[in-house]
């Protein structure tokens, strides 16, 4: 109950925060405190009325329904802005309200979020095309271009080293009989060959001319394809993602204190504002009631 004013006393005591968001915080603290007096002084004016027979002032009691009135009003707005989170968990013997009206519907909210993302904001065609921008950006980057040219030459010359040495093994095999014996003394120089596979292919593909024109030539070239693809095949793809169920499950398995704690760090300052102003329009009623005859 507690734990959201701390953290509005928090706010108020950090300087970061701007004025009007420091003023705020206060006032809520302010009026949570004053709200719970107003009903102690209650409950403490019908004890004392219980034991003596002095009737209060005109003053206090004008006083104290001003203050009932407006605790009324603060603390209604309080408990509903509550009742959407708490409890997180089922409470069986709560059975008017056993659980909070988020934690209670977040399977249906996650079901509607989705349908609703998927129907409203997961345009595939403006997906496709944001896709080909980052792909055109990526393209026209000299610094990723350069490290894509060093991956396809690394790439080339593991394919290199792997070929050298199969074809090397398979010339190596001596035949046998007659032409084995032939063959043997070749058959030793080429394997001899086995184990420079790997300098003989850094020395075919270390060439500074062929990174930059893979650079400079080859990846600009294939520009034009990949954003083709990339709109061909990306509207087919996203719709045989199933974004509503993935949300909703998503969603599902969210904790409802975490929810509750990312609502009140976004909209804390709303939320707030709801309950003073509550607070204030019960406190305006109730002093208008005095003044009707």
């Amino acid at each position: 109950m507690f734990e959201g004013t701390r953290k509005r006393v928090k706010i108020f005591c950090d300087r970061r925060h701007s004025r009007p968001v420091r003023v705020f915080a206060f006032l809520e603290v302010f009026c949570f405190y004053f709200s719970f007096a107003a009903l102690a002084a209650l409950a403490l004016n019908v004890f004392l009325a219980g034991l003596t027979d002095d009737a209060p002032g005109r003053v206090c009691r004008a006083l104290l329904s001003v203050s009932l009135t407006a605790a009324v009003g603060y603390l209604t707005n309080w408990i509903a802005i509550e009742m959407l989170f708490r409890p997180y968990r089922p409470v069986k013997w709560l059975w008017i309200w056993p659980q909070g009206l988020i934690p209670r519907n977040q399977k249906r909210i996650g079901e509607k979020a989705g349908e609703a993302i998927r129907s409203e904001l997961l345009d595939p065609d403006k997906i496709a095309d944001r896709l080909c921008g980052c792909v055109s950006e990526a393209f026209d980057s000299e610094e990723l271009r350069r490290q894509a040219a060093e991956q396809i030459m690394e790439y080339l010359r593991q394919k290199a080293k792997e070929t050298i040495s199969e074809q090397i093994d398979r010339i190596s095999e001596s035949p046998r009989g007659f032409r084995g014996r032939l063959f043997s003394p070749v058959s030793r120089v080429i394997g001899g060959l086995r184990g420079s596979a790997s300098d003989i292919a850094d020395w075919a593909l270390d060439s500074p001319k062929m990174v930059e024109w893979i650079d400079t030539q080859f990846i600009p070239s294939i520009k034009p394809s990949v954003e083709e693809f990339v709109r061909e095949h990306a509207p087919e793809t996203l719709e045989k993602i199933d974004f509503a169920a993935l949300i909703a499950e998503e969603i599902e398995k969210f904790d409802p204190r975490e929810f509750h704690e990312l609502v009140n760090s976004v909209a804390a300052e709303n939320l707030g504002a709801i309950q003073v102003l509550g607070f204030f329009l019960g406190g305006l009623v109730g002093a208008l009631m005095l003044l009707t005859p």
